[in-house]
């Protein structure tokens, strides 16, 4: 790593647990070569964590003697377990944070207009299951908005990816919610089929193709709308069509007991009756397929 100001460096080398890990993680020396702007350093000052299965036995952020560097070259002794910093800066210190708050309910209403993240930012308590998503500027009457970034499907690391779309979910503890956000989806080539909103989705992470709960989807190219119970879309509630520009739409989805209603622009879609198995999860939002799609002015609150 490299200070913002480019005058300082610092490397951290880690060693895995051969127990943990499954890897033959024996004490071992390495060689480091040093090009570019440090390559002329003298030296290297060290700092050793260590972490055993006893707590009371770990080490933390122990001052070790420096590092000699010769023509940008030096060795290192890491052993299993451990974590050495080495820096040329010339003080350091374990981090330290104050008393995170109590656990407590998400509250509702909640709104985000994403305008105080800088670009590139994922915001807060938006929670990606598959996809990326992060800020950026559209300029206009939006200015920053979330955009979910992912273009293709990427390497799967579980089967979460093939819902083939970009979710992300906000955990409101509630199941009964009114999800509100403007949704763009554009018509070029690298912007999704569709964008939803939903609410009840009971699993995430790699058990999110399985997830179920109400998904209101809308397609504005094809100009048609569907209610399902699954990212699959095997199973539907409603569909019908729908006039939207291909640019900035209000979405709505409320669901409370057992009906969900769904607006778009205002204009009432559906109210149908929510299967009996549907009653706890998540609200959600994301693309309808991987590719941008941008959502603003997002807001969760209590059905009335």
């Amino acid at each position: 790593m490299v200070s913002p100001d480019k005058k300082d460096l610092t490397i951290i080398v880690e060693k895995l647990n051969q127990d943990t890990y499954s890897l033959n993680a024996e004490m071992e020396t390495v060689t480091f070569h040093i090009k570019g702007t440090f390559a002329n350093i003298a030296q290297l000052n060290s700092w050793k964590t260590s972490v055993f299965s006893d707590p009371a036995k770990n080490q933390n952020f122990l001052k070790q003697s420096p590092v000699q560097v010769v023509n940008g070259v030096f060795n290192v002794t890491i052993y299993p377990n451990t974590t050495f910093t080495l820096t040329t800066l010339t003080t350091g210190n374990k981090g330290e944070h104050p008393k995170p708050p109590d656990s407590a309910p998400f509250p509702l209403s909640y709104a985000e207009d994403f305008e105080q993240y800088e670009e590139g930012v994922e915001p807060y308590y938006v929670a990606p299951q598959t996809g990326s998503f992060e800020v950026t500027n559209v300029g206009g009457t939006h200015g920053k908005v979330m955009r979910q970034m992912t273009l293709r499907r990427p390497v799967a690391w579980c089967r979460a990816e093939y819902v083939e779309m970009g979710a992300a979910v906000v955990q409101t503890s509630r199941d009964d919610v009114a999800i509100e956000c403007d949704i763009r989806v554009g018509p070029g080539a690298n912007d999704s089929k569709g964008a939803f909103v939903a609410a009840r989705l009971d699993q995430g992470g790699c058990s999110l193709v399985q997830g179920r709960g109400v998904f209101f989807f809308i397609f504005p190219r094809s100009n048609i709308f569907m209610v399902t119970t699954s990212f699959d879309m095997r199973t539907t509630l409603a569909t019908g069509k729908m006039l939207v520009d291909l640019d900035w739409n209000t979405v709505s989805l409320t669901v409370k007991d057992t009906q969900a209603t769904g607006f778009i622009n205002g204009n009432l879609m559906f109210n149908v009756a929510v299967p009996s198995d549907i009653k706890h999860g998540m609200a959600a939002l994301g693309s309808g397929s991987y590719g941008y799609a941008d959502f603003d002015n997002l807001k969760l609150t209590l059905p009335s």
